[in-house]
């Protein structure tokens, strides 16, 4: 389950490679937009079930679903990269399980792509800010595509920290309405 303060715990993974090769990374779709993980962070891909959503949760984390006796926190990448966005019902909805991490987590996906070699372009100025600010690590042409290459750690920290921001705002209202309360009463 998402703590509120809790970072990401980061397993070490190696990508197979061959001799002279990139690592492979998996591509899938959100919306109209093409994205790619590492291949190695990704545990499977499954339809999707039923979420339970949580309330007063932040609208990047969509809710919990229950997979092989586990209850697995769904993401929802375009909430993520553009907060205005309507989330969408697919009935052919997918949850791209994330093992690079614990605890495990989803991303609701609307298709899933390939295994890919990318090789990805990452603009010197960028490289910082992409690094501690942004969960897109570089881009790529894959197939005529722009693919958008994340960092599957900095999308879950992204998510506790919407929740943590979240959840601080309905404490501090909270706070103003028993002070209102408390001046009403005395």
């Amino acid at each position: 389950m998402l703590g509120a303060t809790t970072q990401i715990e980061a397993i070490p993974v190696s990508a197979p490679t061959t001799r002279g090769s990139q690592p492979k990374h998996c591509m899938f779709r959100c919306g109209d937009d093409w994205y790619a993980l590492p291949a190695m962070s990704i545990g499977e891909i499954t339809s999707a079930t039923a979420i339970t959503k949580i309330p007063n949760s932040a609208s990047s984390l969509l809710g919990v679903c229950h997979h092989q006796s586990e209850f697995i926190p769904v993401i929802s990448l375009t909430k993520i990269l553009n907060p205005e966005h309507k989330q969408t019902t697919n009935p052919k909805h997918q949850y791209l399980l994330i093992l690079a991490s614990k605890p495990r987590w989803a991303i609701l996906i609307d298709e899933a792509g390939t295994l890919v070699t990318m090789e990805t372009i990452v603009p010197n100025e960028s490289r910082e800010f992409a690094a501690s600010h942004t969960p897109q690590s570089g881009t790529a042409i894959i197939d005529g595509k722009i693919v958008k290459l994340l960092n599957c750690h900095q999308l879950y920290n992204r998510v506790l920290s919407d929740l943590a921001a979240k959840w601080s705002h309905l404490n501090q209202a909270n706070r103003t309405s028993d002070d209102v309360l408390k001046g009403t009463l005395h």
